[in-house]
């Protein structure tokens, strides 16, 4: 009686002959008696021997298919955020962002209008209609209404450095490792477009990894974003879903960004961040139905920014009503400007009615620079951008 082991493991293993039961067996109970002598043998052993983890399984796929993520030539973003602090949140974005960061969105505030961003070479610009400008406060929103403007990246969204995926899949390691989102089992697999996944819970939103090897990205679902960029300190917000671009993306990226690259000959920049100081406000020939509205206004700007050039001062005068309050009327000037120097601007704001017995006023003093924008250069690496992607 010395093959007793391999009742349950299916392989023979013969016991030295000097090995003796401590009491004699009947044959017939030796299945069953034998079966429990090895479970109890196999339990003892597995307190030496090499630990199973049942979260192994898991890990391994998803950190196989973030680096399938890494090594995208390409995403596609859609959902809602915020592009700027201060200004109201744009309930459908749509975007494409290429491996090396270059980028095309597409957004729409149904309350306030809708835009499009090209990020090429960390620089961004955006062109929004009047109302999502109003939304941000800014005085220049008629000026800005159709037109090209270069916004400083430190404090707007920026999908291509957001979205590059290596760098979103360092964002998700990291933020996996942290929250230990995959110490769990194995889960179930689902159908995501089609695909066979497992589904990965992480804050309130979802990885999706095919659960046939070699493991793959197939999408990050509904994932919200509150995040600030370790490199330009963006902060963004809002809640999205993330795939592999289709070819038909990355096609219609490219023929938006080059059709838009040659409108930029002339753009409007923010990113020389100039101050305005207003001093002497008056309220002159208020003689229904008009007044004149007259400030001094000092204008100062970064000279070491590239974007400096042709500064452009919008004087924005409001009429408010004394006693109700009510805004009444609104006038604009535009004047072109040195920096450090002071300038003298008024403008006329003529009233709907002439209800009002008494008024006061309140200023507004934008700065935009207008510069050349080397649109040649940016088309010939966004044609090899795009070749990098395709070829």
């Amino acid at each position: 009686m010395t093959n007793v082991i391999w009742v349950t493991t299916g392989t023979r293993v013969s016991t030295p002959h000097t090995t003796r039961m401590p009491f004699h067996m009947p044959r017939k109970l030796l299945s069953s008696s034998g079966l429990a002598l090895v479970l109890l043998a196999t339990a003892g052993c597995a307190a030496t021997g090499t630990f199973f983890d049942p979260t192994a399984e898991i890990k391994a796929a998803v950190a196989e298919a973030l680096d399938d993520l890494a090594s995208q030539p390409a995403l596609h973003i859609t959902g809602s955020l915020y592009l700027k602090v201060g200004m109201d949140r744009v309930d459908e974005y749509a975007a494409t962002v290429l491996a090396d960061g270059t980028a095309w969105a597409e957004f729409h505030n149904s309350n306030a209008g809708s835009g499009a961003l090209i990020s090429v070479e960390d620089e961004v610009h955006v062109n929004a209609d009047e109302g999502l400008w109003r939304s941000a406060e800014s005085g220049a929103a008629s000026m800005l209404d159709g037109s090209w403007l270069r916004v400083p990246t430190d404090d707007w969204h920026d999908p291509g450095s957001f979205f590059r995926p290596s760098r979103l899949a360092d964002l998700l390691h990291t933020e996996m490792a942290e929250a230990d989102t995959l110490e769990i089992p194995t889960p179930d697999t689902e159908t995501v477009d089609g695909t066979e996944v497992y589904r990965v819970p992480h804050d309130t939103g979802w990885v999706n990894v095919s659960a046939e090897a070699p493991h793959r990205f197939v999408s990050l679902e509904q994932f919200p974003l509150r995040v600030k960029d370790a490199v330009t300190s963006a902060l963004t917000v809002g809640t999205v879903t993330v795939e592999p671009a289709t070819g038909d993306q990355v096609d219609g990226m490219n023929a938006d960004i080059l059709a838009a690259l040659p409108e930029m000959e002339r753009p409007y920049s923010v990113t020389a961040q100039p101050r305005t100081t207003i001093d002497n406000l008056e309220i002159s020939f208020c003689v229904w139905p008009s007044c004149t509205i007259t400030a001094d206004v000092m204008v100062k700007a970064d000279t070491d920014d590239p974007h400096t050039e042709d500064l452009l001062l919008l004087f924005t005068g409001e009429l408010y009503d004394w006693d109700t309050e009510e805004l009444i009327a609104v006038c604009e000037k535009t004047r072109s400007v040195i920096s450090g120097r002071k300038v003298r601007m008024h403008c006329t704001a003529t009233p709907d009615n002439d209800d009002s017995d008494r008024v006061y006023a309140w200023v507004l003093a934008d700065v935009l620079s207008q510069y050349t924008y080397d649109t040649e250069a940016a088309i010939e690496y966004v044609t090899q951008a795009f070749a990098d992607v395709t070829t």
